[in-house]
């Protein structure tokens, strides 16, 4: 379970709660802002929450999700698209190690 819900929290920028626009093109675009990098930050902490069945601290897994919700969307805003990428994976594997 917890698998399925951390690759459906990596997979999706919650950009439903971005900023609308139109291409030149005439087709519409959703845009990600700081609001969906911190509900993608916070979702990346709570999709460990089913391993609170296998003895993990819930309190930690939701500590976890704050931090995140507030790296996240700081790694986005100071780096480059590339940096912004990598970071986000370590920060995201780092809090993993950290949950133990």
């Amino acid at each position: 379970m917890a698998l399925g819900l951390n690759i459906g929290a990596i997979s999706t920028y919650n950009d439903w709660l971005g900023e609308e626009g139109v291409l030149s093109t005439g087709e519409p675009y959703q845009n990600e802002n700081m609001l969906s990098w911190v509900v993608t930050g916070f979702f990346y902490g709570i999709a460990s929450l089913p391993l609170a069945w296998c003895g993990l601290s819930w309190e930690k897994i939701l500590l976890r999700a704050v931090i995140l919700a507030i790296l996240i969307p700081v790694i986005r805003k100071v780096c480059n698209a590339e940096w912004a990428e990598r970071l986000s994976g370590f920060v995201y594997l780092a809090s993993l190690i950290a949950l133990k």
